[in-house]
């Protein structure tokens, strides 16, 4: 179950980064964004107006402001100051949530694709692909780039740097040619930074 909840917005957001990839949006071009997404989804992310990074965790509205202001919803964006910004809080206000009691096939629980529509200030209306699987899904995987870029936000986020994340990145992808676990490369300054902050 909680994998469930971890997955239910990642559709959703390759839809709409997906979407802004092609074109490029800002938030002030936005009217509204519809988001089509099932109804179990929906019940998941049941925080429409989150004020904490906690409560954006379950945020579909919070989710696709994100990737419109940020270009992602990544770990930096899960903080309690970003999520209470004035432009991601007025942004979420203007996403609506359209959901579908239809499901992928019998005795599933996702619907059959997750959708983005933006409808911008000009009348223009920007319709993503109907999403169906997310990437990083068993048939289809991140490429290097991608896995790179999650690492790189977990362990930058965590308060180690760029480089340390390159070189415990690096030594990982060899993992299989080194003599053991003690050549991976050590992590320890991160921490003592994090609990300096605390």
């Amino acid at each position: 179950w909680k994998l469930l909840v971890i997955y239910r917005v990642h559709r959703t957001l390759a839809a709409a980064l997906d979407l802004l990839a092609e074109t490029p949006v800002k938030a002030d071009q936005v009217a509204r964004i519809e988001v089509r997404i099932g109804k179990l989804a929906s019940e998941i992310l049941r925080n429409h107006r989150p004020r904490t990074g906690l409560e954006a965790k379950f945020s579909i509205e919070f989710a696709i402001a994100s990737s419109v202001i940020a270009g992602r919803a990544g770990l930096a964006q899960l903080s309690d100051g970003f999520v209470g910004r004035g432009d991601v809080q007025d942004l979420m206000g203007r996403v609506e949530v359209v959901t579908t009691d239809a499901v992928e096939r019998e005795g599933a629980i996702l619907a059959p694709f997750d959708q983005v529509v933006l409808h911008l200030t000009d009348g223009t209306v920007l319709e993503s692909a109907k999403v169906e699987k997310a990437r990083g899904d068993a048939t289809l995987p991140l490429g290097r780039s991608e896995t790179w870029a999650k690492f790189e936000d977990c362990l930058t986020t965590a308060g180690h740097s760029a480089a340390e994340a390159a070189a415990l990145f690096e030594a990982l992808e060899k993992l299989e040619t080194l003599p053991s676990a003690a050549a991976l490369p050590t992590l320890a300054g991160g921490a003592r930074r994090l609990a300096k902050r605390a």
